[in-house]
């Protein structure tokens, strides 16, 4: 669906109040990340089952011009209309902002459906299982966000079997089932290129030997995933493919749904 924003019928959320930095308590404002050009935070009246939402001037400017219903403010389209609408669509998703259709006011995933953003877009097996995954969240109630992030990582997860836990019952036999125990060719090239933390988590961690930066300061995300049974043939060749690339740190841990090597 195609929206002529200049004479959509918009409105800030009621359920969201405007807040600035410096009038918040505060405890409550330095929990909350800032940046250069932050405006605030929106935060949920009460009775309204909404996150609080960091934002930027721009974003606070336009959520105060909409505090009447209207169309959106001509600074919106300073640029052009087309910068105008990822922007304003975004901000329906988010549930910041409001459009006015067949009499009421529609924002979130209702809004979604207006946009044809509906579960057929989806392409490919990782964009199905990432709108499931939402869909669940969206599903449970009376959580709160720590509980609801939480779900979310471990959506998807299988239970370990106790074939599993007789596979791998510890560190030991995990480097040994990824042939990267000592005095095998895989531990001599991961010895080479990585050093291993001896933490207490599930993960087995690595971090690479001199780092390479990229000029910024900053590290590259990437995250790998490899089936169980994949895992003994593809950790050594992986360990040195990983650290000629930029990410600097490497974790592994074998599970029932396969080897999850995600890098940061």
């Amino acid at each position: 669906m195609s929206i002529a924003w200049d004479n959509a019928r918009l409105r800030a959320n009621p359920g969201y109040r405007a807040v600035a930095w410096n009038r918040l308590e505060s405890e409550a404002g330095s929990a909350l990340a800032r940046e250069a050009d932050s405006f605030g935070v929106l935060i949920p009246q009460e009775g309204f089952d909404l996150p609080i939402v960091a934002v930027d001037r721009d974003t606070a400017l336009l959520f105060l011009s909409l505090q009447e219903p209207g169309p959106a403010p001509d600074f919106m389209f300073a640029t052009s209309q087309g910068d105008a609408d990822p922007i304003l669509r975004r901000l329906l998703f988010d549930s910041i902002l409001e459009l006015e259709q067949a009499g009421r006011f529609v924002s979130g995933a209702e809004a979604c459906s207006l946009f044809s953003v509906e579960r057929g877009a989806a392409c490919g097996n990782l964009a199905k299982l990432s709108i499931d995954a939402l869909s669940y969240g969206a599903a449970l109630a009376n959580v709160n966000a720590t509980t609801l992030a939480q779900k979310l990582y471990n959506y998807n997860r299988r239970p370990s079997t106790p074939v599993l836990r007789r596979l791998l019952p510890d560190r030991v036999a995990c480097l040994a089932f990824l042939r990267l125990d000592r005095g095998s060719n895989g531990r001599g090239v991961l010895d080479g290129f990585w050093s291993r933390g001896d933490d207490n988590s599930p993960w087995l961690a690595f971090t690479r030997h001199n780092p390479r930066g990229n000029g910024q300061g900053n590290r590259t995300n990437s995250m790998s995933a490899l089936r169980l049974r994949n895992c003994p043939s593809l950790c050594h060749p992986l360990s040195g493919s990983l650290a000629a690339t930029e990410p600097c740190n490497s974790r592994s841990a074998p599970t029932s749904t396969g080897c999850s090597v995600p890098t940061s």
